[in-house]
């Protein structure tokens, strides 16, 4: 592995790796909370994400689980309501509510031997490119649209803000 997007819970076994160099934010609010109650007590969220506990305090009770056990948790009335990342969460039935905080949801780690590389500076370049695009919000309309069309998109689904990465 020379690059990879991890959260801020997973850097943190990183810093002890003098491989490895956390380039910092990469993508930041990019979850969402899915409910199937009106005004739920108990939320699910990935229990190795302290940030994620971080961000649902106002509930009553927070359930660590495994990311894989969301979805039958809420089916089944386990839970009441789940925080997870956007992507994962499209394929979850209940009404979607956005985070309203600022937050890192991914950080871009590198291996350091690759930093000074051409390819390493052509992937950032062509990274930030891509940034551009996904930061677009007529772009990012249009291909909400072109789903909701499709019937694959969900009622609600924040916009994540992906992050320029600079490198020295």
């Amino acid at each position: 592995m020379d690059i990879a997007f991890l959260c801020d819970d997973a850097v943190i076994s990183f810093r002890k790796n003098t491989e490895f160099e956390n380039l910092g934010s990469a993508i930041k609010n990019s979850d969402i909370v899915v409910k199937n109650k009106k005004n739920p007590q108990i939320i699910a969220y990935e229990g190795k994400k302290q940030y994620q506990k971080n961000l649902i305090k106002k509930y009553r009770i927070k359930y660590p689980v495994k990311v894989n056990s969301i979805p039958i948790l809420l089916e089944r009335d386990v839970v009441d309501a789940a925080i997870l990342d956007g992507i994962k969460a499209i394929t979850i039935a209940g009404d979607y509510e956005e985070v309203r905080q600022n937050y890192t949801t991914y950080n871009m780690v590198v291996r350091k031997a690759v930093m000074g590389t051409r390819e390493f500076k052509e992937f950032i370049e062509k990274y930030n490119e891509v940034v551009d695009e996904l930061n677009d919000e007529k772009l990012y309309e249009n291909e909400v649209k072109i789903y909701l069309k499709e019937g694959k998109w969900p009622k609600y689904v924040s916009t994540p803000k992906f992050q320029k990465i600079k490198i020295l």
